[in-house]
């Protein structure tokens, strides 16, 4: 009796660490097609449009 219920609750935690392990991998999948869609946004940006604040200083004087 012992032995089996040994064996379900290690049976359990596999299945839980397996989950955890699953949830893990695609956290990070989305983290880095996140952190590659912020950097393309980036380089795509237009620098006229955007206001540094030396333009707006020149713009001043």
């Amino acid at each position: 009796m012992k032995d089996q219920e040994i064996q379900e609750i290690d049976a359990s935690l596999r299945r839980e660490e397996r989950t955890a392990l699953w949830l893990t991998a695609i956290a990070l999948i989305v983290f880095f097609i996140s952190l590659v869609s912020y950097s393309n946004d980036l380089k795509n940006q237009d620098p006229l449009k955007t206001k540094s604040p030396k333009r707006e200083l020149q713009a001043v004087t």
